[in-house]
């Protein structure tokens, strides 16, 4: 399907809704609004639809299910699984938000568990014929290319001045971060209420949006994917003395796979990690590996080879180049991560300087002797992943060899780094096919990742910690405050890792 086949729809959506609003607004002149709320056709068209443009990633992309948040995941994009040409969601497809208005954008992963809920809009239910309180679930905004020279007060003001469908409350920004990157700066943002100006924007689509003169008038890209890094913190009134780079599952989304579900905004990496280490650089990084992508082929060597990229682009400058490095990694990133490890003792100066720095890794649910999960095998059967999946599975001998290169790499160049396994202490229900071809996490409830496959490797005690969590495969990295005790587990974990340097 064409990216023109792709908008329309959304287009024609739009435009029942502008006429909506005229006529609601004309019956309502008598109540006064302020000029920044006011709609404006010319501005919307202008601003938002002649400047929206396919990402470079997304070509012939349709819908896809999230599986994260067992929820739809348009920002994935990838395959589809509903008949849903244009809709897109931040937490389904990766991005933690995913619809239009906002709802979770996570990925069907098959590491991951949660119940189903939709993150669609309230006009696509008849056609997925999932529940949805969208309400519950807003979605979150990547904006990039903001000039150094905007404060987040400043971007915070821009925001509220856009234009909304109806009147927004002051604490209409639920969630905020601005953070630098390269030579420039990387926002995310919740809204309860979304502006007009953003709607067009969804999965696989980045929109270009200018900004006024008194901001500098710069171009700036909004995206709900979060390919790629994204920061998420950055210390405000020096350098970072620590990185950290978490790394989801499958089919994931970078934002949405750590964001609680209730409250629905919180994501404890962005909203809560800083609080407890505010000399941290706090990093995600997202890909693309949704299981019914029809083109690409999917393998753990790649991905990784994706990562090293992704981390020695952020560590550019001198000052980082050395920076000590704590991994995070969820399910199959796990995986992705001592892959990475493993490629770097061999590859070239840029990439043995990461491995170096490794201070330490947490890992969650990472399935190191296999998934238990063998219907996934029947529901990729033909597709172009079903070699990955094979792959993922319990005696997979890839798992083997990934497992030994890397506790020779352990003991060669990372010995005495604290490595730190958290497993799920309940059941995840499995993915069955659904009467339409769609893929719905219903089916028998079953231990994803067993305790043995998530802690097997590196022996000694001493620097391999095993934790349990009461959670299923998913809720193992969606922490919802402070005093949430699997949070503090973590926090302790992070700071043994601190003490061994």
């Amino acid at each position: 399907m064409g990216n023109d086949e792709q908008s329309s729809p959304n287009r024609s959506f739009d435009s029942e809704r502008v006429s909506r609003w005229r006529r609601s607004s004309t019956a309502k002149a008598e109540r006064p609004r302020s000029a920044s709320r006011r709609f404006s056709l010319k501005k919307i068209i202008g601003a938002t639809f002649r400047r929206s443009r396919p990402s470079s990633l997304a070509s012939g992309r349709t819908a896809s299910y999230n599986d994260e948040t067992a929820s739809y995941n348009d920002e994935t994009a990838t395959t589809p699984i509903v008949p849903i040409p244009s809709v897109t969601s931040q937490d389904t497809h990766p991005a933690d938000d995913s619809s239009r208005r906002g709802v979770d954008h996570s990925r069907l992963d098959p590491f991951r568990i949660s119940s189903i809920q939709s993150d669609l809009p309230a006009h696509t239910h008849s056609m997925v014929k999932l529940k949805s309180d969208l309400s519950s679930s807003p979605r979150t905004l990547r904006l990039s290319l903001i000039p150094t020279s905007i404060d987040k007060d400043q971007l915070r003001n821009y925001l509220a001045s856009l234009t909304y469908e109806a009147q927004v409350s002051d604490d209409n920004i639920l969630a905020l971060s601005l953070a630098p990157y390269k030579k420039w700066l990387v926002a995310t943002v919740t809204f309860r209420v979304e502006p007009l100006e953003f709607t067009e924007c969804r999965s696989n689509h980045i929109l270009d949006i200018q900004l006024p003169p008194q901001l500098s008038g710069a171009l700036i890209t909004v995206d709900t994917d979060f390919y790629g890094i994204t920061p998420l913190y950055h210390p405000p009134q020096s350098e970072p003395k620590y990185d950290l780079i978490a790394v989801c599952g499958l089919s994931a989304h970078a934002f949405g796979s750590w964001k609680s579900h209730s409250p629905s905004y919180t994501m404890w990496l962005r909203d809560i990690l800083p609080l407890d280490f505010p000399d941290f650089r706090v990093l995600t990084w997202g890909y693309e590996s949704d299981l019914k992508d029809p083109i690409a082929n999917r393998n753990i060597t790649s991905f990784s080879r994706q990562l090293l990229m992704a981390i020695r682009g952020a560590r550019e400058l001198a000052m980082a180049k050395h920076r000590p490095i704590i991994f995070v990694g969820h399910s199959l990133g796990g995986l992705i991560i001592k892959q990475g490890v493993n490629a770097a003792e061999g590859n070239s100066p840029n990439d043995k300087e990461v491995l170096d720095s490794c201070l330490g890794m947490l890992f969650f649910g990472v399935p190191n002797r296999g998934l238990n999960n063998d219907n996934m095998l029947s529901l990729v059967k033909g597709m172009k992943s079903a070699p990955f999946v094979h792959d993922l599975m319990e005696g997979s001998e890839m798992l083997r060899i990934l497992d030994y290169r890397f506790e020779r790499t352990y003991e060669e160049h990372l010995k005495s780094r604290l490595v730190v396994s958290f497993y799920e202490m309940k059941d995840t229900n499995t993915i069955i096919e659904t009467p339409g071809g769609g893929w719905s996490r219903t089916g028998k409830p079953i231990r994803m990742v067993s305790q043995d496959s998530a802690t097997c490797f590196i022996r000694a005690k001493e620097v391999h910690h095993h934790i349990p969590i009461i959670s299923d495969h998913s809720r193992l990295v969606k922490f919802c405050r402070r005093d949430d005790q699997n949070y503090l587990a973590v926090c302790l974990e992070i700071n043994e890792i601190l003490s061994c340097t």
